[in-house]
């Protein structure tokens, strides 16, 4: 299972006096600053939090912030971008905000553990690893395959061509993650192609593999997506 541990700041508000004007503030002019922060990776927020009857509760709106360590997130909020969003707090909160920071685990899904071992496989060029993170059923698209899908179960003859034909193929993943419910989004560089007049490869390009799965954590249906056409003229079989 992996784990990913991240630094994140926390932002709870208490009912402002006027949540309109709060939320045409905060939206409009606050969040404008906080894209400033230096090192932040992406955020959330709400201003819509209740009960769970419903009811109003004590808190109007919540902001996370994610950095990738604590030594970015001190950076940020002594910078000053974050001198500036701390200082633009009392323009709308009029019930004050309290202020937490945080070291964040998260752990992937299923889904997402069977990406990684599904690429994982690819670059072990596992033919068996590969088809055995498919669900019963589940069907693989490719450029090279033209419109057309195969059944996983009639990959190990693609790949083990593909193999034979880049022996040292490998997909280095960039961004791994959940796109939706049962689908994960992976964005590589896939590398490879070596010989005497390229002994770093020939081949460097970015691709992607859309999946969905199953209720089981299991491949349903992937689409590998990158150029076919840059594929083959970095492998010659085209004129450059």
């Amino acid at each position: 299972m992996t784990a990913v541990r991240t630094a994140s700041i926390l932002v709870l508000y208490p009912r402002p006096t006027d949540p309109d004007a709060f939320v045409e503030y905060y939206t409009q002019h606050h969040l404008p600053k906080v894209d400033n922060l230096p090192g932040l990776l992406s955020y959330e927020y709400s201003t819509a939090i209740s009960n769970p009857d419903g009811s109003d509760a004590d808190h109007f709106a919540f902001f996370v912030g994610d950095f990738a360590n604590t030594d970015t997130l001190a950076e940020a909020l002594a910078s000053p971008e974050g001198a500036a969003v701390a200082g633009d707090v009392s323009n709308f909160a009029t019930g004050g905000a309290a202020v937490a920071t945080a070291t964040v685990v998260r752990l992937d899904s299923p889904n997402e553990r069977t990406a990684h071992a599904y690429l994982d496989a690819w670059n072990r060029h596992d033919v068996d690893g590969i088809v055995a993170c498919f669900g019963p059923g589940g069907r693989y698209s490719d450029p090279g395959l033209g419109d057309s899908e195969l059944p996983a179960a009639e990959l190990p003859s693609f790949l083990t061509q593909l193999f034979a034909l880049v022996p040292d193929l490998r997909l280095d993943i960039l961004t791994l993650g959940a796109t939706g419910v049962g689908e994960v989004s992976a964005f590589w560089r896939g590398r490879g192609g070596a010989d005497e007049a390229h002994p770093e490869g020939r081949l460097d390009f970015l691709g992607a593999d859309l999946m969905r799965f199953d209720t089981q954590g299991r491949i349903e249906w992937t689409a590998a997506l990158y150029d076919a056409s840059t594929f083959r003229r970095q492998l010659g079989f085209v004129p450059a």
